[in-house]
């Protein structure tokens, strides 16, 4: 189980890294550097030699705070992004190879260190204050504000502030209810997941998509063992109305445990059931906070359910499936996705879509719509339909690694195209000496396809190749 939860929890732990990538590409850093700049937030978590935090002057700078975090980390790029955009500026053209990474990791890393972590520690203290006060005056209100808001924490990376708390009133008072509040908010999240996945009993599920059960089920089994950010990030986020029926549940749980006045006598920073004998004490029962936990489980496992199912019902009664057609981006071959030689794309992990061998180095936009986003190194563009679905163009395969060599844009961001306007135009010759697959790959990354009409074969540009059936749910 120990590996189990390994597997599913380790991406999440270590999500900055994964978030400075996107992130990168969104602000349009350098991804490498991104990478650095995640890698130092997680790194104090690696080595037990570094203190939690250090004091720089009369502020406690907190360095073991970024694993799993998300907000930190977003602005921590977004400031990269800015900073090395002005480094580029005022840095000769002889030393930036060198000079701007440099500078940007450092400077970025001083604000991140000195101003985000401590502000996210400081709030997640003040905060804790707040709850206290506020106990005093309703355990109640307090629990179910504390709980019910509990796993927002989690994602703005201010829990670090909050649970050490925990640990202090333990060693001062000999209890905590602090904890004792998060609990549920632990398990308001693992029944909203799990009411994703669908009843244990029959064959009821709130999504017909085998992957997304599957991944219900793993974040499932995570969040039973306290590990609740699988189930964040991975499905009740992404979904919305799972995590707000989680924070629900986790709510009416932390009601319960404020008016059962539930301690915790013993510090757990990770809750789950096999925590439950440290309830048990003076002025507390371990059958209170079953109660409060199971309430926060039931109720929120029934409101993804009810809400699923009617998404579900009125999805497939009340929605027409919609019709996605797409000309060929270039002349030449078109080809299923299987033939592209590169997992990713030949998976379908990227998307459904299809893809071209071209004759020559002209790309079109296979829809009408508005350029969205230029890659930084010119490989891929994006454009969304009038419709809103968006349409990726890959042009190459390991293009990425050129840097913008070989290919000449014809237009810009926010450029409305329509189809068959000719949008860049590639030297294959470029990529014929750097031993690059000149393929040319459409995909569709955002959306849920559920059937491909595809006329492969020799094509002009701008033909009419490919009808994609998006999925009504």
């Amino acid at each position: 189980m120990v590996t189990l939860n390994v597997l599913a929890s380790g991406v999440f732990t270590m999500l900055p890294l994964f978030i400075a990538i996107t992130g990168a590409e969104k602000f349009k850093s350098n991804k490498f550097i991104a990478l650095a700049m995640a890698s130092a937030m997680l790194y104090p978590l690696t080595a037990a030699d570094i203190p939690s935090s250090v004091m720089v002057g009369t502020i406690a700078i907190p360095l073991k705070v970024y694993g799993g975090a998300v907000l930190p980390t977003i602005f921590a790029i977004y400031v990269l992004a800015k900073v090395e955009k002005l480094l580029k500026k005022i840095i000769p053209d002889i030393a930036k190879l060198v000079f701007v990474p440099t500078l940007s990791l450092v400077i970025t890393g001083i604000i991140t260190f000195l101003i985000i972590g401590p502000l996210a520690n400081y709030l997640g203290v003040g905060i804790a204050n707040g709850y206290k006060w506020l106990y005093d005056l309703s355990p109640a209100i307090s629990g179910a504000i504390l709980a019910g808001f509990g796993q927002f924490f989690v994602i703005f990376g201010i829990h670090w502030g909050i649970i050490p708390l925990g640990q202090i009133n333990v060693q001062v008072m000999g209890y905590d209810t602090i904890m004792a509040m998060f609990m549920s908010a632990v398990f308001g999240q693992f029944g909203a997941v799990f009411g994703q996945f669908g009843a244990v009993v029959g064959s009821i599920f709130t999504s017909r998509d085998a992957e997304e059960r599957q991944l219900s089920i793993s974040a499932s089994v995570s969040a039973f063992f306290g590990i609740t950010e699988p189930a964040l990030y991975g499905v009740n986020v992404k979904k919305r109305y799972p995590f707000i029926a989680g924070c629900i549940g986790a709510a009416v749980g932390g009601m319960i445990t404020g008016l059962l006045r539930v301690k915790l006598y013993g510090f757990a920073p990770v809750l789950n059931v096999f925590m439950l004998g440290m309830f048990n004490g003076a002025q507390s029962k371990t059958s209170y906070e079953v109660i409060a936990i199971g309430l926060a489980f039931i109720v929120a496992f029934l409101i993804t359910i009810i809400i699923g199912l009617k998404k579900r019902n009125s999805g497939t009664q009340g929605r027409e499936k919609k019709i996605i057609k797409l000309s060929t981006p270039a002349e030449g071959r078109v080809v299923p996705l299987e033939m592209v030689n590169d997992p990713v794309f030949s998976s379908k992990a990227m998307g459904e879509g299809f893809a071209v061998i071209p004759k020559n180095g002209k790309i079109y936009a296979p829809v009408s719509g508005t350029v969205k986003t230029i890659f930084p190194t010119k490989h891929a563009v994006i454009i969304e339909s009038g419709e809103g679905v968006s349409i990726m163009i890959h042009m190459g395969i390991d293009t990425v690694e050129l840097n913008g060599r070989g290919f000449s844009f014809k237009v810009k961001e926010n450029d409305q195209v329509t189809s068959g306007t000719e949008i860049v135009e590639i030297n294959l010759d470029v990529l014929e000496k750097e031993s690059k697959d000149n393929i040319i790959i459409v995909v569709l990354p955002e959306s849920k396809i559920e059937k491909v009409c595809l006329s492969e074969g020799n094509h002009e540009s701008d033909e009419l190749v490919a009808s994609l059936i998006e999925s009504a749910i």
